[in-house]
């Protein structure tokens, strides 16, 4: 039993470890970069024939990164 709890919190530690990795803000990780993993565009306002419209998609690694684009108006 104390072999299975020792080789479970190993795991979780190394979860956590990568995880931070992942998410890392550039100041603190090892390489200084975020992994971005994107999710897919979603409409966040609709295009009308005279306004643009806007596109959002989100870091799934770091739901506070967050990009927007432009969706022409439909003219």
């Amino acid at each position: 039993m104390k072999k299975f709890i020792t080789i479970l919190i190993a795991i979780l530690i190394a979860t956590t470890m990568a995880l931070a990795v992942a998410c890392d803000n550039g100041n603190n990780g090892s390489n200084g970069n975020h992994i971005y993993n994107w999710g897919a565009w979603a409409a966040t306002q609709d295009a009308t024939c005279t306004t643009a419209g806007i596109e959002t998609r989100t870091c799934q690694n770091d739901n506070s990164r967050i990009e927007t684009r432009p969706i022409a108006a439909l003219g």
